[in-house]
């Protein structure tokens, strides 16, 4: 957009409303089959991620922006696990032996470590960012995964099965 400030509609799914707001176009991206924007919010001047597909329209203004110095995607793009961003954090998962090829076969995160148990599990130690999607991707192992720390974290992890339980119990 040539460093042009945008006006967009956004349909937002976190309260199911269509938003008009002025943006920064900072980079398009690809995540998980789906193409995705950088914006900067010219009201907030934070950094957020937009799904191409829920922006119903744009427009650029005659405003132009300086491309934010610190701003970095590829190495927020690195060091998410999924879709989302944020603070990085550390977590200990562990992962049955029937799950240990699987998880031993790729990178996960940039910094990770993987330790072997005598009974063929493993715990995986790793740094990212993204506990939205790293709780996603645990919860898909069901009971071949298991996160180990951190405990404040794993508190969420067992709400979260709780609450899928009382669905299931209706």
């Amino acid at each position: 957009m040539g460093q042009h400030t945008c006006v967009l509609e956004y349909h937002a799914f976190a309260d199911d409303v269509t938003k008009k707001f002025r943006i920064d176009p900072l980079r398009f991206f690809e995540r998980e089959g789906g193409l995705y924007l950088f914006v900067r919010v010219t009201r907030f001047g934070d950094i957020r991620v937009l799904a191409v597909e829920r922006i119903g329209q744009i427009e650029a203004t005659d405003s132009t922006f300086a491309y934010p110095v610190n701003f970095d995607p590829e190495a927020l793009l690195d060091q998410s696990f999924g879709m989302c961003y944020d603070d990085p954090i550390e977590v200990s998962i562990w992962f049955s032996a029937d799950q240990a090829r699987y998880i031993r076969e790729r990178q996960w995160a940039q910094e990770q470590k993987i330790t072997e148990r005598k009974d063929g599990s493993i715990e995986l130690w790793m740094k990212t960012s993204g506990w939205y999607d790293v709780k996603k991707w645990i919860l898909s192992f069901g009971s071949d995964a298991r996160l180990l720390d951190p405990l404040h974290l794993r508190a969420v992890i067992t709400n979260e099965i709780e609450e899928m339980l009382k669905g299931y119990a209706e």
